[in-house]
């Protein structure tokens, strides 16, 4: 179904539908426009795999 809408989407997620004019950016790059927003991460208590463990690493780390 097709309708109005906005979300943040992920260029290399969106980008073949906005090669094919089925969706379109609200603004262009050069527009300055900006949306602040707040990012949290959350963990499960139990120990992860350690591929996981190791990028939860670098978040806490960074402070990304």
């Amino acid at each position: 179904r097709s309708g109005d809408g906005v979300a943040w989407i992920p260029q290399s997620l969106a980008r073949q539908d906005i090669e094919a004019k089925t969706i379109v950016t609200a603004a262009e790059k050069e527009s300055n426009l900006w949306v602040p927003i707040e990012i949290r991460l959350y963990r499960p208590a139990k120990r992860m795999p350690p591929d996981a463990e190791e990028l939860w690493e670098i978040f806490v780390e960074e402070q990304i």
